[in-house]
């Protein structure tokens, strides 16, 4: 009998064993389950984050698409602009160059002029200055000895012809081009 105790004991605690190496391997398959739904919520969320990444990065991509054809395109333009900027460069030089041959041809018909002789000069204002030599010449006023004695005319008065010829009032080609430098030139590029 004593065998029979012996073999229900084995069988008992072999019992014990199955029930609890059972109990062990559900809550293991439950422990997997659970970890493959964690795996699964966390595999949904990976895959909605890399489609987003996706769309950066196709956007990504189409932005440096556009980025190198603009810097394909801005080479020639920057040749363009320095060419533009050499051609600038010249015409404001040839500009100024003109303003001052003006300037300067201008004064010297001014300095010949003082002296000239007029038979007879006709104002505006219908004065006649008879036998009339220049003897002074200003920007706005020309200076005269006449038969009748001296006076000062200014240029508003003065026939055009002599306010052409010496180049008059603000009006005057010499003015006028150095007005057009100093709007034109005055602001920097």
């Amino acid at each position: 009998m004593e065998t029979g105790k012996f073999w229900f004991i084995i069988i008992f605690v072999s019992l014990v064993a199955g029930i609890f190496t059972g109990v062990q391997y559900f809550q293991g398959i439950d422990a997997a389950n659970a970890q493959v739904v964690e795996v699964r919520g966390k595999l949904g969320q990976t895959k909605d984050t890399l489609a987003v990444r996706q769309e950066e990065w196709a956007k990504v991509s189409n932005l440096a698409i556009k980025t190198q054809a603009a810097v394909a395109k801005e080479a020639p333009l920057a040749a363009r602009r320095d060419e533009l900027q050499t051609k600038y460069r010249r015409l404001e030089g040839d500009f100024k160059y003109l303003v001052k041959s003006t300037r300067a041809a201008v004064d010297k018909v001014r300095a010949d002029g003082e002296g000239a002789e007029f038979p007879e000069v006709k104002l505006l204002n219908g004065k006649v200055f008879k036998l009339a030599k220049l003897k002074k010449i200003e920007p706005n006023q020309l200076s005269f000895m006449h038969a009748d004695g001296f006076t000062i005319v200014p240029y508003d008065i003065l026939p055009a012809e002599l306010r052409e010829r010496f180049d008059m009032g603000g009006s005057g080609l010499a003015d006028s081009l150095e007005e057009a430098e100093r709007s034109l030139f005055s602001q920097k590029k």
